[in-house]
């Protein structure tokens, strides 16, 4: 990740602005942990706006890009982040926050799936590992832990 749109994020993760929310990146009720990043990208670059569709799908959208995609940032967005391009349409490479050999730890797993808020999800961003306290805590992070192997667990947890 680029250390400077990571320490962005992080802020923005941990300001208490944004309430959270599950399976969208926004919502009138709030934000996932990439609809933060696309506000921060926003206030970065003054440019993108949300956009809510007749079917009520509220997306990102950036200039001359308009996506009806309301779980995934634009791969501009994704890019930023990471520092590094991708042509796919949604930048899945650009995902994840903790690579593994068999299975990749996303943000939005995290978030949606797991149910840990944006100052938890923080921690594992920052740190690039997983905190032993954090595994008692949320009980779904045995999935991604049971598919790293023993040289993984060594460097994801700690």
């Amino acid at each position: 990740m680029n250390a400077e749109v990571k320490k962005k994020w992080l802020e923005y993760l941990r300001s208490g602005k944004y309430k959270q929310i599950k399976s969208r990146l926004s919502d009138s009720e709030g934000y996932c942990c990439l609809g933060v990043l696309c506000e921060a990208y926003k206030d970065t670059h003054k440019e993108g706006e949300w956009k809510t569709d007749d079917d009520d799908v509220t997306s990102f959208n950036l200039p001359g890009l308009e996506v009806k995609a309301d779980s995934l940032p634009p791969t501009k967005v994704l890019n930023w982040l990471n520092g590094k391009e991708t042509n796919e349409v949604f930048g899945l490479s650009n995902l994840s926050i903790l690579e593994s050999k068999y299975m990749p730890l996303y943000a939005t797993w995290l978030n949606d799936h797991v149910g840990m808020p944006f100052e938890d999800i923080a921690t594992i961003v920052e740190n690039e590992y997983i905190p032993k306290y954090l595994i008692d805590k949320y009980p779904g992070l045995t999935h991604f832990i049971s598919h790293l192997t023993d040289e993984e667990r060594d460097q994801y947890i700690k």
